[in-house]
């Protein structure tokens, strides 16, 4: 059972007022957490120069890509060991244009 499903059993038995305690309590933890976010937000806006700012988005999102390309590969790895495991499985029909695809 996750936490959340445990915490939902445990608001269920309760009373009303007790029920409306925990409901202002969990209101507050979310504003707070907001209000932290924002904070931080407003005291490390603009900390960057245009340029260091412009050549962190270049690196990350090259890294990015990498990573991208890395999580396909594994997939399509992945993917070629159920084949082979289980062939029966594989919707050959659906497949078609692709496999004609890659005979091009």
């Amino acid at each position: 059972m996750s936490t959340l499903e445990i915490i939902l059993e445990d608001l269920k038995t309760l009373p009303t007022p007790k029920l409306e305690e925990a409901a202002d309590y969990i209101h507050r933890l979310r504003e707070v957490s907001r209000a932290e976010r924002l904070t931080i937000l407003r005291e490390t806006s603009g900390i960057f120069s245009p340029e260091d700012a412009d050549a962190m988005e270049k690196a990350i999102n090259e890294d990015c890509e990498k990573i991208d390309v890395a999580l396909e590969n594994a997939e399509d790895l992945i993917a070629s060991r159920q084949v082979l495991a289980h062939p029966e499985s594989v919707p050959w029909k659906t497949l078609k244009p692709e496999l004609d695809e890659l005979h091009r």
